[in-house]
């Protein structure tokens, strides 16, 4: 980073603790009726312990595309403009064959090449090894967990601690 840039992000603890925070006002204010991701996402996971949505389910592309205003399609709106995942063009091929390409393959086969550190990791199961543009960006490789791997251990581990209070309250009434 540039020295301008220096100082400007956070980092993975300080994002799981806003995580956590959000999470602390989402899950417990009264009929909020709102879905906010990630934390709609992470409790879905959390509760049937299979990774779920866009940025837990391991390989979003399975239900996401981004198609731009020229007819290019990426696996979604993240990826947009990064060449290695440039899946083709709209106008030029038909969007069946572009589904099937070595490429989109490729990333859904995503969580068989994670590498084992991640898979190891108590939470693969709901978090599927994260973000696959976070992981691509931060780390270079599709195969590589995703940067922010913390933050969702923080934000899994209080999902997890207020479910279980949930349902314990639950039992008792």
């Amino acid at each position: 980073m540039s020295g301008s840039e220096t100082g400007l992000g956070i980092d993975a603890a300080e994002y799981g603790s806003a995580l956590v925070q959000l999470f602390e006002t989402w899950f417990y204010e009264p009929d909020v009726g709102i879905n906010v991701n990630p934390l709609t996402d992470a409790l879905r996971s959390c509760l049937t312990n299979v990774s779920a949505g866009c940025q837990f389910g391991g390989s979003c592309r399975d239900g996401f595309i981004s198609i731009g205003p020229k007819g290019d399609v990426y696996p979604c709106g993240r990826f947009v403009g990064v060449k290695e995942f440039w899946l083709g063009n709209i106008h030029e091929e038909n969007l069946q064959d572009i589904l099937k390409s070595r490429r989109h393959i490729e990333m859904g086969e995503r969580c068989k090449t994670i590498d084992d550190e991640c898979r190891a990791c108590e939470i693969f199961d709901v978090c599927g090894s994260g973000c696959m543009y976070n992981a691509y960006i931060g780390n270079g490789s599709l195969s590589k967990k995703d940067p922010y791997c913390e933050s969702y251990r923080l934000l899994f581990e209080r999902l997890t601690r207020a479910v279980n209070e949930e349902l314990s309250e639950a039992e008792r009434s």
